[in-house]
């Protein structure tokens, strides 16, 4: 029986002009496309202790301040240093401009002895408002990055990877976040799904915020691969063939964002497309060998509903050829089908109704060839029908 057309936005958001990984739009657009810059925000500047914290030396000095690097030949102009008082070294100046919670940085002329007390630093792009350093020496105030923050080489604070918000706050889970955070173009983001794990890229399909874990398009690459590269992710994204990795996997859909699906896309030679969604969908994590679960199947249009091979697996872990998890003692049925996925049927020796991540062999005439380890889909076209690309993601509605 075929599942009822689902009225969840994972559902809706996929209209009537979507745009596929497999389109003709999508066979030229680059995967390469420029990732958000990470904004820099304004910070409450760390001071010591200030009574007492210095002694007359410049070791002191060395604890607060560094030279400026950026910008090789040139300094900040000295009508943006509006403070100006006599040193006999740097000290004085450095615990001057300390003390001043305006003060960013210090100019020294080193003919002179003068220092030039600073509200702020050149630009990033060493364009705006320098001037040739000559005999000036220019000294920073070290920055101490608060939580979730990074000091870059730039010496400044900026959001840590997978982190927004006006005090970096804010974990950016998947691409949904992203979209939410006013970003629409897709590439690669990174984001953290939890505090407890580092950030990583993904690839963000932004007009349906979908967050890829598997593009193939490629019949050379290669995804007959073992345990670890499954666990922790193989391919090039550039190259449109990669795996995210189980754990990243596991990560997202554990990530305290509710209502998950996820979404498997066959594209055919002529362009046509046919997708099956996984409503509530989430993965385990290495300690269960990345059990899959989810709550119901469905499809955005019946036309092109690609149907359910997964019902006989749920509940069932990931399994690969050096790693078997099937059930099945007379068989291994991810050597079988050289590849890995969630396998395991009923019946022995039936080992899967699917192998999305088989051998993508692309026939002329769209049609299986009918040996095991070819990708296919036996619910769709009498299980005959063999894709050009698959992808996959998880996608909130």
């Amino acid at each position: 029986m075929q599942p009822m057309a689902s009225q969840h936005n994972c559902i809706s958001l996929q209209s009537a002009q979507r745009r596929s990984i497999g389109s003709k739009a999508a066979v030229s657009m680059s995967f390469l496309s420029k990732q958000p810059s990470y904004f820099s925000i304004s910070l409450t500047l760390f001071l010591y202790c200030l009574t007492g914290a210095f002694s007359d030396n410049d070791t002191t000095f060395g604890q607060l301040f560094v030279e400026q690097v950026m910008c090789p030949g040139k300094v900040i102009r000295l009508d943006r240093c509006p403070v100006s008082m006599e040193s006999d070294g740097k000290t004085k100046c450095s615990l001057t401009c300390a003390k001043d919670s305006q003060c960013v940085g210090f100019l020294r002329d080193a003919g002179s002895g003068v220092c030039y007390l600073c509200s702020e630093l050149v630009s990033d792009d060493c364009l705006n408002n320098t001037q040739d350093r000559g005999s000036l020496e220019a000294f920073e105030k070290q920055q101490k990055c608060s939580h979730n923050l990074s000091l870059t080489t730039s010496n400044r604070c900026e959001c840590d990877e997978g982190m927004r918000g006006d005090s970096c706050q804010t974990r950016m889970r998947d691409c949904t976040d992203w979209n939410d955070q006013g970003f629409s173009t897709d590439g690669l983001y990174w984001i953290r799904p939890s505090m407890e794990h580092a950030a990583f890229q993904i690839f963000c399909g932004m007009e349906f915020k979908r967050s890829y874990f598997m593009i193939r398009n490629s019949s050379s690459f290669n995804f007959y691969r073992g345990w670890e590269e499954y666990v922790n992710g193989f391919g090039d994204i550039a190259s449109r063939n990669h795996w995210l990795g189980l754990t990243k996997m596991s990560l997202v859909t554990n990530s305290g964002a509710t209502d998950r699906c996820l979404a498997i896309e066959f594209i055919l030679k002529d362009f046509s497309w046919y997708q099956s969604i996984y409503i509530n969908t989430t993965i385990t994590d290495a300690s269960h060998n990345f059990t899959i679960h989810y709550s119901n199947n469905t499809y955005f249009n019946v036309n092109n509903y690609l149907g359910d091979c997964l019902a006989a697996v749920k509940g069932q872990p990931f399994s690969t050829y050096d790693a078997d998890h099937d059930g099945d003692v007379t068989t291994n049925c991810a050597a079988r089908h050289q590849s890995g996925w969630w396998m395991g049927t009923a019946t022995p020796g039936e080992c899967a109704l699917c192998n999305p991540t088989g051998r993508l062999l692309t026939p002329t005439n769209m049609k299986r060839t009918n040996v095991p380890e070819e990708v296919f889909w036996t619910p769709f076209g009498d299980g005959n029908v063999a894709p050009r690309w698959v992808s996959m993601w998880f996608q909130r509605y």
